[in-house]
């Protein structure tokens, strides 16, 4: 606790009750009622001690601070810790933190940055300034998950990976519905898809959950009516959910089978076909494809760790990505890798990916069951780590011309900011046709 001395408030008040005492970022000083909360000192122009570049989003801390690793973290406007938020970052001073992307965001209850030194001191602030955006009003918002892998076995981990995380999203964030790329299940056992329904019903009886097959689901080919049976869902569909007049459009493409590599084909050619019609008819409203497979050289591939042999690759492969390419207005959400969120440290892509001429938008989704973590080094024994007791997912809220991606880790409840992302959606595009595949579309 820093003292300062001297500072007469009132000439009615005791010489030696005319102190103010800095307290986790609160300025206290000796009133009627005892000690009492002046106001947010950190916004004290000498207190600024770091900035964050309006372009890059580098945070940089003054190379005035004592030498110490420093915890920076998000506050309110009365310099209050944000409750549920993990920390920004830790770094010593006359260091820069560069790991967060253009996409990244403050969210929108943060007021500044707050920096701590290594006792757990609040030492100073840095202004968020451009970094949070304005926020206009929210349409809805979505949960979303990938890979959750429910097994016969209720008692295993996903259960209660997917249990947390439903009722989380319809209890706290009160979500219009949630959707999950792909691997609902472990192996494609009856089993398995049964316990996934029980969770679903159990933690989300009155939202609707949207599903796609992915991998894990088509081993040994899809079983479409047992799909049907227990999730209720078309391998391949859509549907629009429409707020103030304005028209949002889900179409899920669903896997048949586990079928990659080069000449791998793991979705129907006529679901391909019958996406580029959609996104044709849709091409000047805005669109999200919910699929499992990422694209390897977007996002959801970091550092190309993942086994090559279960890439999307061939033929399938560079249809979707031209899909990609020729629709800006369309966001693209994948599973499949497991990465955690905060992996981007290691490839700014790895989360969010922007295709040529601020296109469409492709989003690798973390693990909701068993996360995987790496050491960022290819070819050694810590690039893939998986993390069992973990769990990992994202809320979606949605607003006319933008979407916030507010990535969790959903074991501890905790948002974080390496992964929080406004993505700008772009409207009412007049293009010419999509021609990739001739006579195919």
């Amino acid at each position: 606790m820093k003292i300062i001395r001297d500072i007469v408030w009132s000439s009615d008040e005791p010489l030696d009750k005319n102190v103010l005492w800095l307290n986790n970022g609160l300025i206290k000083y000796y009133g009627p009622n005892g000690w009492e909360s002046l106001k947010y000192f950190s916004m004290l122009e000498d207190n600024i001690v770091g900035s964050i570049d309006a372009e890059t989003h580098k945070i940089a801390l003054s190379g005035s601070l004592p030498q110490d690793t420093y915890c920076l973290k998000y506050e309110d406007d009365k310099g209050i810790v944000l409750d549920n938020w993990a920390e920004v970052c830790q770094m010593p001073n006359s260091s820069t933190y560069n790991e967060l992307v253009k996409f990244n965001i403050a969210p929108y209850s943060a007021h500044a940055i707050g920096v701590y030194n290594a006792k757990g001191v609040r030492v100073g602030h840095i202004e968020l300034g451009q970094f949070k955006p304005k926020y206009g009003k929210r349409l809805f918002r979505f949960g979303l998950l990938s890979d959750v892998h429910n097994s016969s076995d209720e008692s295993a981990e996903p259960t209660e990976d997917i249990q947390r995380a439903l009722k989380f999203f319809n209890d706290k964030q009160s979500v219009s519905f949630t959707c999950i790329s792909g691997d609902l299940t472990n192996s494609a056992s009856e089993g398995g898809f049964s316990i996934y329904q029980k969770n679903v019903q159990e933690s989300s009886p009155n939202t609707p959950v949207y599903a796609t097959p992915g991998n894990h689901d088509a081993q040994s080919g899809l079983n479409v009516e047992r799909w049907k049976k227990y999730t209720g869902c078309e391998p391949t569909y859509e549907f629009t959910h429409t707020v103030d007049g304005i028209p949002f459009h889900f179409i899920f493409l669903g896997m048949y089978y586990w079928s990659l590599g080069t000449d791998g084909k793991p979705y129907k050619d006529e679901d391909i076909k019958w996406l580029a019609e959609r996104l044709e008819a849709y091409k000047e409203e805005k669109c999200f494809v919910i699929t499992h497979l990422f694209f390897p050289d977007r996002a959801g591939n970091l550092l190309k760790i993942y086994p090559q042999g279960n890439w999307l690759q061939g033929e399938q492969l560079t249809k979707l990505e031209n899909l990609c390419k020729t629709y800006p207005n369309t966001v693209w959400f994948s599973g499949h890798s497991h990465w955690k969120w905060y992996l981007q440290k290691y490839q700014a892509t790895e989360n969010v990916y922007q295709n040529e001429q601020e296109g469409s938008y492709c989003v690798h989704v973390s693990g909701c069951a068993s996360p995987i973590d790496s050491n960022g080094q290819p070819n050694t024994s810590g690039a893939r780590v998986t993390k069992p007791l973990e769990s990992e997912g994202a809320i979606v809220d949605v607003y006319e011309d933008y979407i916030d991606i507010r990535c969790m880790d959903l074991k501890n409840m905790l948002y974080l900011p390496i992964a929080q992302y406004r993505l700008t959606m772009k409207n009412n595009i007049s293009y010419e046709k999509c021609n990739y595949c001739g006579e195919q579309c």
